[in-house]
């Protein structure tokens, strides 16, 4: 059989006649002819998958054999941006009130591999706005990991295969398949907030995503942490070494530093850097401890993640669980930063502002004096700012515009519903005031 690609048409502005239908399987028989390559064996997102994950599979996909296409890759000389002009190019993928459409092709050695191991890179095409890539892809996820037969969540590289090639100035882009989260709006809600705050986050947008031929649904976009983050980030510091906690272990500790995976190589040897920022951390008295964050830390910063990952209710988080976050080391600077990622259990536990500390930043934040009063300052100013800037005015135009393809999302959990997150936004900023001193 001859290859079969899907083209797809750019993006469309919310369009409300999205197909809805039964969420259909993906199998060998259905797949088409396999683009070649060799599988990445240094994937990340190794975490098993789900087991209460449902079965939502269907019937199998026909392929219709509509001839041979050319899959060579965009001439690299005239559409690769450099790192610095990436994230002006990429801006069309997260623009408000935008969903684009993207179309996978996966052929039948590429669906098998992933069936036996989903982190391993296989060669997939990736169509948009009439053009199609040459791309590695693999499945993501650990508590939202899902297969091909359910609404599988993609990491794709488009250097993997074509060396040089980027795709709207980008190498790597993340869709998230947004099981978890019944309205799909959290992380675009978080993610919004962390900017509004000036702390450096992903961008994120979304995607209507089909998969030879079959709908999967509606996807978060979200920009992937590599080095085209951090030349639009941090544009003058860039050379540093960026990790990612591992099985929600990761801190800045004698005995959690050793638990992160190098996301990003810089010109530090690996792990060299986060023993001597452990060794600073755990040398601070609780009197000393304000004054050494402010050595090695943007101390206006990092109070404002600690702060927003408390009154978001992230609980699934840096100061839940160590997880969910990565740490870069800006080193022209001198300076480390958080940077939030896994966002979709935000807006979810309204607990106490002062319990359940797991993150020693923060544990030991409140528990030096100086350190609790600022911390204090900065969950007061989340707190107004929350309402100031309209969160909630913000996520229901989110919603509507949303509203068709969640509805019509064939893979999708869960019944859409925003009821819970707009509660929670709603409350939250004067149950937060209510707990400070």
């Amino acid at each position: 059989m001859s290859p079969i690609f899907l083209f797809l048409g750019g993006c469309s502005i919310f369009d409300p006649d999205a197909p809805a239908g039964p969420g259909p399987s993906l199998t060998l028989d259905s797949a088409v002819g396999d683009t070649g390559g060799e599988t990445d064996t240094d994937a990340p997102d190794t975490d098993a998958p789900d087991s209460d994950a449902p079965d939502t599979g269907g019937p199998d996909i026909t392929p219709v054999d509509s001839g041979p296409v050319d899959t060579a890759a965009p001439d690299t000389e005239d559409s690769a941006a450099s790192e610095d002009d990436a994230a002006t190019e990429a801006d069309e993928l997260f623009e408000e009130g935008t969903i684009h459409e993207f179309g996978l092709t996966l052929g039948a050695a590429a669906i098998a591999s992933l069936a036996v191991d989903p982190s391993l890179d296989v060669p997939a095409s990736f169509s948009y706005g009439g053009e199609t890539y040459s791309v590695g892809i693999h499945i993501k996820g650990s508590h939202s990991l899902r297969t091909l037969d359910e609404k599988a969540a993609f990491k794709i590289d488009f250097n993997e295969f074509v060396p040089g090639q980027r795709f709207l100035g980008l190498e790597h882009l993340t869709l998230n398949n947004m099981v978890q989260d019944r309205s799909m709006l959290r992380e675009h809600a978080a993610y919004w907030l962390y900017d509004q705050l000036g702390v450096p986050a992903p961008r994120h947008g979304f995607a209507r995503v089909e998969v030879n031929g079959a709908l999967f649904g509606l996807y978060g976009i979200v920009e992937s942490m590599d080095q085209d983050f951090l030349a639009r980030r941090f544009p003058d510091d860039t050379e540093g070494n960026l990790y990612e906690t591992a099985h929600a272990r990761g801190d800045v500790t004698w005995a959690r530093s050793s638990d992160f995976v190098l996301q990003q190589a810089g010109t530090v040897p690996e792990g060299e850097d986060l023993d001597a920022l452990a060794d600073t951390v755990e040398s601070a008295t609780p009197d000393s401890f304000f004054g050494m964050l402010e050595t090695v830390f943007d101390t206006d910063e990092l109070l404002t993640f600690l702060a927003l990952d408390i009154v978001m209710g992230h609980d699934d988080g840096y100061i839940t669980s160590c997880n969910n976050y990565l740490l870069y080391n800006a080193p022209d600077a001198g300076q480390w930063h958080l940077v939030p990622w896994g966002q979709d259990q935000t807006f979810d536990e309204a607990s106490s502002i002062y319990l359940g500390y797991e993150g020693q930043l923060a544990a030991r934040c409140i528990a030096s004096p100086e350190c609790k009063t600022a911390f204090d300052g900065k969950l007061r100013e989340v707190a107004d700012l929350w309402e100031s800037a309209d969160l909630a005015g913000y996520v229901r135009a989110a919603a509507e515009g949303i509203e068709a393809d969640c509805e019509a999302d064939p893979r999708k959990e869960h019944e859409c519903s925003t009821e819970a997150l707009l509660e929670f936004i709603e409350t939250r900023p004067e149950l937060v005031r209510a707990q400070l001193p």
